[in-house]
């Protein structure tokens, strides 16, 4: 991964992010974090010299659209990136203690990405694109409304 991603939130934060905060990668390593409040000095102590372990896509339609929890965020197409830093982290210990991740690990949080792959986009600004899918929508039909069950997200 490279270049630079700009969170909305982060495991471990009680709300979305006040100030907008730059995390850059280069070669999957989080060389610099942009910004200057509190936030980002936290994510920069977490995350500086950490490597991008994985990334991960929700995929629950009834989950409320911009929420998270301690694991990231479960609303179809939001995303999380989880790094694993150089060191454990006092703040997560902390705000955290019996978390099931290491201490290590930060999942960094964006609610409207868009992705894609080749010429297909995957994600479009933080929906999940498959869940339009035929197969996906017949299949929804055998438990009620497809656009009740797939597109209308708790707020």
């Amino acid at each position: 991964m490279e270049g630079i991603l700009y969170p909305q939130w982060a495991v471990a934060f009680p709300r979305p992010f006040e100030e907008k905060i730059g995390v850059e990668f280069k070669d999957d390593r989080v060389v610099a974090v942009h910004g200057r409040g509190m936030e980002a000095e936290v994510i920069r102590d977490l995350v500086i010299g950490g490597k991008l372990e994985e990334l991960g896509c929700g995929h629950n339609p009834k989950a409320p659209r911009f929420d998270i929890y301690p694991a990231g965020p479960n609303s179809p197409g939001a995303l999380h990136f989880g790094i694993n830093g150089p060191k454990e982290s006092a703040y997560l210990r902390r705000v955290m203690p019996n978390w099931e991740e290491p201490h290590v690990h930060m999942d960094l949080v964006t609610f409207d990405s868009t992705v894609t792959a080749g010429n297909n986009v995957l994600i479009d600004e933080g929906f999940l694109q498959s869940l339009r899918d035929p197969e996906v929508i017949e299949t929804a039909k055998k438990y009620g409304d497809p656009i009740e069950l797939l597109e209308q997200f708790p707020v």
